[in-house]
């Protein structure tokens, strides 16, 4: 630590030049520092949070609105049901097979059945493509065939599971579709 005497209006003042930081002064900016540092990581934790429900519920959004649309647009034009397994909730898996026209009015037919995680559709007994998506797992398929009168009505419920999500997000579908065979 350097003195340097100044003479200024005839009166003597000692200056002190100090290079560096006391310990006190660091303690506070890292305390300071900390506290920052605590609330900006807290802030990306949550929009993370956030972000990651946000596509968890996008995901299972979207691959149950295009299977269910898919299943009832088929069931819509289908003339009958040829076969039917019911399913239940929480246990077998239902399966479904309808005999349908294609546009140029060929006899078809459409199956819709699960295999391992994935909501298939067979056209003409050859798989055509999967409903849902890599990341999800279809739970349930449920198949209720309605029949009142010469109509013929076919409910159906899907349950999809988040396989990405840590807490395993479901979303359940219904839907029920008069056949257009039947009236």
């Amino acid at each position: 630590m350097k003195k340097i005497f100044k003479i200024t209006n005839y009166e003597l003042r000692i200056t002190n030049f100090k290079r560096g930081y006391s310990l006190i002064e660091i303690v506070v900016y890292i305390a300071i520092f900390s506290l920052l540092s605590i609330a900006v990581i807290n802030s990306l934790i949550v929009t993370m949070k956030s972000f990651s429900a946000s596509r968890t519920n996008r995901d299972l959004q979207e691959n149950g609105f295009s299977a269910m649309e898919r299943m009832s647009r088929e069931v819509r034009g289908a003339i009958s049901v040829s076969a039917i397994t019911t399913g239940a909730i929480g246990g077998a898996k239902g399966d479904i097979t309808l005999n349908t026209t294609d546009q140029s009015g060929t006899a078809k037919t459409v199956r819709f059945t699960v295999s391992g995680n994935a909501l298939q559709l067979y056209e003409n007994g050859s798989l055509s493509g999967n409903l849902t998506g890599g990341n999800s797992q279809v739970t349930d398929l449920v198949f209720n065939q309605i029949t009142i009168g010469t109509e013929t009505a076919i409910k159906i419920t899907i349950s999809i599971k988040d396989l990405r999500s840590p807490s395993g997000a479901t979303e359940t579908f219904y839907d029920s579709i008069i056949m257009r065979g039947s009236y």
